[in-house]
């Protein structure tokens, strides 16, 4: 087993040190019992055994963070059960901008190696235009933060809107477009971008 494959907190990662160390301690225990008691369990017994001490340890885990695609396929591959404590809907308030403006709203999730990038344009009565939601390829959530401004401002470019209010909730990517921030080098052509589309608002 790889060790750069069960480092970290995640779900696999737990899951695959769990397997590592349940499979050790069986063949040990298999190894003593052998040389010990002279007593033979088939390697099927043996495995049995070590695929009971994962699934009661997995149980017990109470993780709190998504499953990623690897972890599912850990539990499918080893035929064992996958809890998800389902956090609940976070309500806010959305404040409408001066009149003859618009407002974008984006926003980026990543969860294991999916990534999703989104968001709303509303006039200032709050009438939606246009919204989005598009999967693309994993990156950090800043970069993923910044391509869903930055499709959001192409979008009121398409709508000829010329008043456009802008809002995140990633503090990080609305600094890195004002420069108090300095940019992911593999993002710099995107806020170029982002800076000469801005200008013609």
């Amino acid at each position: 087993m790889n060790q750069a494959n069960h480092q970290g907190k995640n779900q696999s990662a737990t899951g695959l040190r769990i397997a590592f160390n349940a499979s050790i301690y069986q063949i040990w225990t298999e190894r003593n019992r052998r040389i010990h008691e002279q007593k033979f369990q088939h390697k099927k017994s043996v495995l049995n055994e070590i695929l009971l001490i994962i699934i009661s340890r997995c149980i017990h885990l109470g993780l709190n963070d998504l499953p990623s695609s690897r972890a599912y396929s850990l539990c499918q591959n080893l035929q064992l059960p996958l809890f998800v404590n389902v956090i609940g809907p976070k309500y806010c308030h959305w404040s409408p901008p001066e009149t003859g403006w618009c407002k974008l709203n984006s926003d980026a999730a990543l969860v294991g190696d999916l990534a999703t990038i989104g968001g709303l344009l509303r006039d200032n009565s709050g009438e939606p235009l246009i919204a989005f939601s598009i999967n693309t390829a994993a990156a950090t959530i800043q970069q993923l933060e910044i391509d869903a401004i930055f499709y959001g401002i192409k979008l009121a470019r398409e709508k000829n809107i010329t008043n456009l209010w802008i809002e995140s909730d990633s503090l990080r990517a609305v600094n890195t477009i004002r420069g108090l921030i300095p940019c992911i080098w593999k993002k710099k052509h995107i806020l170029h971008q982002i800076k000469s589309e801005l200008g013609s608002f």
